[in-house]
């Protein structure tokens, strides 16, 4: 009987103790912020990144882990997580085209052509007009021409750029900007 007795209140006790070793979201997300206030963005982003995997995530939280994984140079990570912000929340996809276009410009910087592809393409999709002079030109210093293919891709979102660019300047400057790749890639 005693042996019974001592399963039945294990098996009571059991999902308590599970519950009391798992951490919940907001544990990630706090761990998290400290994490990203003493300067450790990689460990700032893995714990934000733990936090979306759990449970309904607040828009808030992807907005963290995309300036943590900007901070940690993680373009791709960063574009993830201002797409998601984007998609959650649509009155916040002001800050989350803004958070598209830094990681283009960290995808560039880090020659990352999967990534700048990604960012250029959920700008596309969030907010067109917001594929900035700034953006094409990093594409363009950041990506050279010694590869066709990455030129061409540099080339191909200049282009698209100027497409979406809010004024006729903007535009004028785009396409000349491409003009300048599309020469340095002829020879």
């Amino acid at each position: 009987m005693t042996g019974t007795r001592s399963v039945v209140l294990a098996a009571a006790w059991l999902p308590l103790g599970l519950l009391a070793g798992c951490r919940t979201r907001t544990d990630h997300e706090r761990v998290g912020d400290r994490r990203y206030a003493e300067g450790a963005y990689l460990d700032a982003a893995a714990e934000y990144r733990m936090a979306t995997r759990l449970r309904h995530p607040s828009t808030e939280l992807f907005a963290k882990l995309g300036a943590a994984s900007l901070n940690a140079g993680d373009p791709t990570g960063a574009v993830q997580a201002y797409a998601r912000l984007a998609r959650e929340e649509p009155a916040a996809s002001g800050e989350a085209a803004d958070g598209l276009v830094r990681a283009a410009r960290l995808a560039s910087d880090k020659q990352d052509l999967a990534a700048l592809r990604a960012a250029v393409a959920e700008l596309r999709k969030l907010a067109p007009s917001r594929l900035p002079l700034a953006l094409a030109s990093a594409a363009a210093a950041g990506f050279s021409a010694e590869h066709d293919l990455v030129g061409a891709e540099a080339a191909e979102i200049v282009l698209a750029a100027a497409a979406g660019a809010r004024t006729s300047r903007a535009q004028d400057s785009l396409l000349l900007l491409w003009g300048e790749l599309t020469m340095r890639l002829e020879r």
